[in-house]
């Protein structure tokens, strides 16, 4: 399990997310910048699921549609 301070310090990690997720890297870090380090990333990210915008794992079919 990932979790937030391991994606802040690592930029491949930070590109995995991107590209798993559709959002750009910006994006992730300002989205999680208020959640404790010590937060595994997939919660972080579900925590985001009553936002207008939730951040979620694209499924297989979503990820040709991502623009990041």
């Amino acid at each position: 399990m990932t979790n937030l301070a391991e994606l802040r310090k690592s930029e491949s990690l930070q590109y995995e997310f991107a590209l798993g997720t559709g959002r750009t890297v910006a994006n992730l870090l300002s989205r999680t910048k208020d959640l404790h380090g010590n937060t595994d990333v997939f919660n972080a990210m579900a925590s985001t699921g009553s936002s207008a915008s939730p951040v979620k794992w694209l499924g297989e079919d979503e990820f040709l549609e991502a623009s990041i």
